[in-house]
C-alpha cells in the first residue's frame, strides 16, 4: 500500500521543479491526501508512537528521493 500511495503521488508531482514549485507541491499533497481513504489517513496522521510510523517514514523517503532528491538546487542547500 505504501508503495502504491507514494507512486501515485510522485506521478502527480513528477513535472514540478524543486524548490521552485513548492507551492504547487504542497497544494498537490493536500488535494491527493483528501482523495485517499482511512488507511492513508492512519498512515499519514497517526501519532508518533504508532505502528504506522515506519510505513509513513518509508513513504516520505520514497517521495523525497524521487522528487526533491532529484533537484540540483535542493541538493546544494544545507540541511539547516
Amino acid at each position: 500500500m505504501q508503495a502504491q500511495y507514494a507512486k501515485e503521488f510522485i506521478e502527480e508531482v513528477k513535472d514540478y521543479r524543486y524548490p521552485d514549485d513548492l507551492d504547487k507541491e504542497i497544494a498537490a499533497f493536500f488535494e491527493f491526501s483528501a482523495k485517499q481513504g482511512e488507511a492513508y489517513d492512519r498512515i499519514t496522521v497517526s501519532a508518533g508512537d504508532s505502528s504506522y510510523t515506519g510505513i509513513r517514514r518509508e513513504m516520505i523517503n520514497e517521495v523525497m528521493h524521487k522528487t526533491w532528491g532529484q533537484s540540483p538546487s535542493f541538493n546544494l542547500m544545507s540541511d539547516w
